[in-house]
Parts: structure tokens; sequence; C-alpha cells
């Protein structure tokens, strides 16, 4: 280069600086520094030293655009040590460092993420050592970053949840875990419950791990189990202390009655014991039973038809039952309502269908996705004609009464004996 004017180059030369030989001919290479004290820089180096290597300045194009560009070159003397040549080689690095920017933009974006992101968050080799952490991570856990960063994990997690971590003291692919709950001892020496994710940084054997105190939600979680239990036990006494209630109300039925010659009094009270007797061993059943809210209607009809019998006098198997039934859970509300109906109706049947004091009685309780239906038919002489909707009767009357009340609709058949069939919603939820 004599003057500041090109005289060899390539066509790698003309690409970069976007011009044809003609054009570059024609100007001097000052006229492409966009920043002509980049020049006299330039050039003063090259004349203190002889040679500059990767010296950064920007070039306009003869298009305009700019380029960013390194120069290498070496400086050629006369015999007086005047420069009368430059020999050099030009880089374009336009893209190279929008990229670099682009990535210091996105080192800067993601660690501003890190650190302001409102749950602990670290950084963590396949040992468990703790490379980073962020602010949240050291209010979390009441240290410092100095106190955390270069220390194991695990130093921090309560001896018997170690190995839950870090098993085998190194986390791989193999045994890497997605969610983990595990306890911490913080900076003032308190036990933190942690809910912690994991996961490994693509390309890297670091692992990136937060988590979330859920210290407070356990504390309220072992409150409310405590209420639950507390709450439990309660219910238990009061349907055991309600069940005794009835069992006493019933005991006095009984002495009562054994002062009375009267037959039809009898039948009366003998009546009310069995609807007492009815809703006791429902309290009995809920209070042995794990289920505090539903009553499993199976074992009840088959625990209560047998009491009704006896009560009655009925001995040896002379009034056979065949009770057919799934194992369907009832609530407590449905399930005394459909208790007392299920007991005026059996009553009913001992009293008046069987004048030979033989016969047989069926129980079927069958489920559906909408409504259930339980059906009490019996063997015997039948009944006249009943009017639903005046019933004469006090047993007909709370029949129907206890119906309504569960939201079902009652059919009666006579004819070779009489079929009760009541149905009702199977997802009951009374007013």
């Amino acid at each position: 280069m004599s003057q500041g004017r090109f005289i060899e180059f390539n066509q790698a030369t003309l690409e970069l600086l976007g011009c044809t030989e003609d054009e570059l001919r024609s100007r001097t290479t000052g006229e492409f520094y966009l920043n002509p004290q980049d020049r006299e820089q330039f050039l003063t180096l090259l004349e203190e030293k002889g040679f500059v290597k990767d010296y950064r300045v920007d070039f306009r194009r003869c298009d305009g655009k700019i380029v960013r560009v390194l120069m290498t070159a070496s400086a050629l003397r006369d015999s007086e040590g005047n420069i009368t040549r430059i020999h050099g080689i030009t880089r374009d690095i336009t893209e190279k460092l929008k990229t670099e920017d682009a990535l210091r933009k996105s080192e800067s974006y993601y660690k501003s993420l890190f650190e302001n992101t409102l749950i602990p968050v670290l950084i963590l080799e396949e040992d468990g050592t703790i490379s980073m952490v962020n602010k949240e991570a050291e209010r979390i856990s009441g240290y410092s970053r100095d106190d955390l960063e270069g220390k194991l994990c695990t130093d921090f997690i309560l001896e018997e949840d170690r190995m839950s971590v870090v098993p085998e003291g190194k986390i791989s692919p193999e045994n890497i875990l997605e969610r983990l709950e595990f306890r911490i001892i913080d900076g003032c020496g308190n036990i933190r419950n942690i809910f912690g994710t994991y996961g490994r940084i693509p390309g890297t054997e670091k692992i990136v791990a937060s988590g979330i105190d859920i210290t407070e939600q356990k504390r309220a979680q072992k409150r409310l189990k405590e209420l639950l239990d507390e709450k439990e036990t309660l219910l238990r006494e009061i349907h055991h202390r309600v069940k005794n209630n009835l069992q006493v109300v019933s005991s006095l039925i009984s002495l009562q009655a054994h002062g009375i010659t009267d037959e039809k009094t009898i039948e009366n009270l003998r009546e009310v014991q069995n609807r007492v007797n009815s809703m006791a061993r429902i309290h009995k059943q809920l209070y042995e039973s794990e289920n505090l809210a539903k009553i499993n209607f199976k074992n009840y009809t088959e625990g209560m038809v047998p009491e009704i019998l006896y009560s009655y006098g009925v001995m040896g198997g002379d009034i056979k039952t065949d009770i057919k039934m799934e194992n369907i859970e009832l609530s407590i509300e449905t399930a005394v309502s459909l208790a007392l109906i299920l007991t005026e109706i059996v009553s009913n049947c001992v009293k008046h269908a069987f004048p030979e004091g033989k016969g047989e009685i069926k129980i079927e309780l069958l489920p559906g996705e909408e409504f259930y239906t339980l059906s009490v038919s019996d063997n015997g002489v039948g009944v006249p004609e009943i009017n639903l909707e005046n019933p004469e009767t006090l047993g007909l009357q709370l029949i129907n009464a206890l119906s309504r009340q569960i939201g079902g609709r009652i059919e009666i058949k006579a004819g070779h004996g009489t079929t009760f069939k009541i149905e009702f919603p199977a997802d009951l939820k009374l007013k």
C-alpha cells in the first residue's frame, strides 16, 4: 500500500469492502475508516512496533454498510526506516460480534431471571456440590452465598433425608429425581420442609435445582389432621352415646311393657321399640366403622332383620329371609330413613302376611346410575288395596313420609303376597 492506496488485494477484500476492483483502486484506505482517529492510532502503533495484531476497527463499505474487522499488519521499511508498504490481513468479525453481543444479552437476561426469581434456585455438580445460588435461596436457607457455594448440598439437609436427595453420593442420569420432598436445617437451626424439583442442564453435567418452602403448609396439614382426628373421635363418641341412649330408651320401653296386659298396647310398644332399635343399630355400626359418614346397608340389613323377627317371637326359621344386596354405602341420613322404612315393612309382614306363622320375606336393594330401588316382598296372604295418598295406619304413614323425605317414589303390589318398592335418588342431598 503506497500513499494509502491499495496495490494488491484479493477477491475476499473486494467482498469485505463491498467494492468493485476499479472502485477499490480509486479510493484510499483512509476513506474506509468509520472513525478517522482509528487510522491514526493504527498507523502510530505500526510505526512504533512494526507489527500490529488483531486491531479492531469499523469500516464503512462502498455500499454504505458498516462492518467490524480485525486487522493484522506488518510494515515494510526502506533503508532510512520509513514505511513504504503495509502487508495486512483483515477479517470480518461483524457476525461474530453480533453473536457475542446476543450471547451477553442472553446471559444477562437469564442471570437476571436466575437471581431475581421468587423461588430458591441452585446449580449443583454431580456430587451435589453447590456451584451457584440465587437471592431467594439465601433468604430461605438463612445462609449467605459464601456459606452455600462450594459446599455439598447434603451439608444443609437433615441427615435422615440426605440419601433420598443424593443417593450413593452422586446425582446421575439414572437416579436423578424430578420431584422430591425433604427437610433442611436453616441458618437459625430451624427445620424447614422443602418441595424440590431437579433437572439436568442440557449438554452439561450440572443440575439445576429449585424448591418451595412448604413448612407452613406441612404445619397446617398436621394441625388439620389433628383436628380431623379430634373430630372423628368426637363423632365416634357421639354415635356411641346416641346408641347407648337409644338402647336405654328401648330398655325403658321393654320395662314398661312388662306392666301392661293390653295386647294392643304391648304391640304398639314393640313397634316403637323396633324403631328405636333400628336407629340405635345405625349409630352402633357407625361407631364401629372406619367410615363415619357412610353405612354399609347390606351389613346393616343382615343384622337388623333377625332382630325384628326375634322381637315378634319368630323362632327356628319359621319365617325365612332372603337378602340380596351389593355392598352399597349410604349416607347416614338416607340410611336412617331407609332403616325405619325397612323396619315398618318387615314388621308389617310378620304381623299380617303369615297367619300360620310360616313364610318367606325377600329383600333387595338394587343400585342404578341415578336411582336405587329397595324391594321387600313376601309370599303371604296379601293385603287389600292401600290408598297411599291417605294411609290409615301409623306404619304406612311413616313409610309414606320417610319415602318422601329421601325423595323416593313408593309402589305397592298385592296378589300372591305383597311387594313394596321404593325408588330413591342415588346421590341424595336432604334439605
